[in-house]
């Protein structure tokens, strides 16, 4: 049982071992083409959002409540630019209450109204994609709103102001956007500070908040699945680096509990589901060497002689060498 840890100090990871297996519709979305079917895109933000697949029926039910209502607060204009607007206020009227800098989970906002820039940028995009309008999403350095098509003109939409619709233009978005959030609008004409992502690098939002925030209160190994359904869902090379953090932040935990058997397995997982990468090599190797310090310290030394020779951990080892000095 590879990650049955025996430190009680983390009950994430005696409870809920961490996975290396990505969620099966991260697996689907990666290959589909965009825009994503709407129920599998809403699914998908409840599921990367960590809602147990059990409980899912009930927040679609629920999701597919608001696409109705949304469809008749809406229904009274032809115009996209103030059917866009009214989903925004709908949303601050109905939904959102309080803003939370770390409540990035669409579930959590349903349920309690919480919710933060990517959060409600989901359900924003998901409402006015139930509607037939054209929206993406927008980040920044450290935020994230949508844009939508209206006509021949985008406008920019920050969801977690009743205001932000086209919020240069307005006063009273620009006097109180940044109080309540702590965040600057950064407008059209700064491209350099804004990457539009599409509807999968909006979700990967989600899983991106998710490790930061889990990796930044030490749940490790709940870290580590979210992160293998970002690197399923886009392939990048950010998902893949966050990806290689995820690995060896928990792994580093387990050498640091002592736990040198668990981190080193972990290891070697990790190659194959990562291919070879230094830094992976680099935390190995440190386990290694902990560990057969260890057992020499015990006097074990048998069993450090084999551990050094051991087929499993030598030779991922020197294929992972070898490939970091290509």
């Amino acid at each position: 049982q590879p990650f049955s840890s025996a430190y009680a100090d983390s009950a994430s990871l005696k409870d809920n071992p961490p996975r290396l297996e990505p969620l099966p519709i991260a697996v689907s979305l990666a290959e589909m083409i965009e825009p994503l079917p709407l129920d599998l895109l809403a699914g998908a933000a409840l599921e990367f959002s960590g809602l147990p697949g059990s409980m899912a029926d009930l927040y679609n039910a629920e999701i597919e409540d608001l696409f109705a209502r949304v469809a008749a607060v809406t229904s009274g204009s032809d115009d996209p630019a103030v059917r866009a607007e009214k989903v925004l206020l709908f949303m601050h009227e109905r939904l959102l209450k309080e803003y939370d800098v770390r409540q990035t989970r669409v579930d959590i906002l349903l349920e309690e109204g919480t919710f933060n820039c990517v959060s409600s940028a989901v359900l924003y995009l998901l409402l006015c994609r139930s509607i037939g309008l054209k929206v993406w999403a927008v980040r920044t350095a450290d935020h994230a709103f949508c844009r939508v098509q209206a006509g021949e003109t985008a406008y920019d939409v920050e969801t977690t102001s009743p205001a932000g619709f086209d919020p240069g233009s307005k006063k009273e978005f620009k006097d109180e956007f940044g109080k309540v959030t702590g965040f600057s609008y950064v407008s059209p004409v700064n491209y350099i500070d804004r990457q539009e992502v599409d509807e999968r690098g909006l979700l990967a939002l989600i899983l991106f908040n998710r490790v930061a925030f889990l990796s930044e209160d030490r749940e490790y190994g709940a870290a580590l699945g979210p992160a293998v359904d970002a690197y399923a869902l886009l392939g990048d090379e950010e998902s893949y680096d966050r990806l290689i953090v995820a690995f060896s932040n928990l792994a580093s935990w387990y050498g640091l509990h002592g736990d040198y058997r668990q981190g080193v397995e972990l290891i070697v997982q990790a190659a194959d589901a990562v291919s070879h990468n230094s830094t992976l090599v680099r935390v190995k190797s440190d386990l290694l060497h902990n560990w057969v310090i260890e057992l020499v310290e015990n006097k074990k030394l048998e069993t450090a002689a084999s551990l050094l020779t051991h087929e499993r951990y030598r030779d991922s080892l020197e294929r992972s060498e070898e490939h970091t000095s290509e």
